[in-house]
């Protein structure tokens, strides 16, 4: 593959997908940061950077990097969703309901 497409956000997508489909969440979190510097206007790459936080324990990271994207993505159902379940495994149930 060219160089030139390796930071393309289509080649970063497919590569996230691979390691979260073989749970390397370790290999999948630098991949979601190069999506977010590169694409920061996609919803996609914080979600997949928040997801792999949560894999590898660290939900509380998950959950404040996710937090301000609820607002810069509010077409976005899938952010409240994993906020909302996020909250709910730190034990902030009540901010898990709204």
């Amino acid at each position: 593959m060219s160089e030139e497409f390796i930071n393309e956000p289509l080649v970063l997508e497919v590569k996230w997908q691979i390691f979260a489909r073989s749970e390397s969440w370790l290999h999948s979190l630098p991949v979601a940061q190069i999506f977010c510097e590169i694409a920061p206007g996609r919803p996609e790459g914080w979600l997949h950077q928040a997801v792999s936080l949560y894999r590898l324990n660290r939900t509380e990271e998950a959950w404040k990097l996710l937090l301000p994207m609820a607002k810069k993505f509010p077409r976005s159902w899938v952010i409240p969703y994993d906020l909302a379940c996020y909250a709910c495994q730190l034990g902030k149930i009540e901010e898990g309901r709204q």
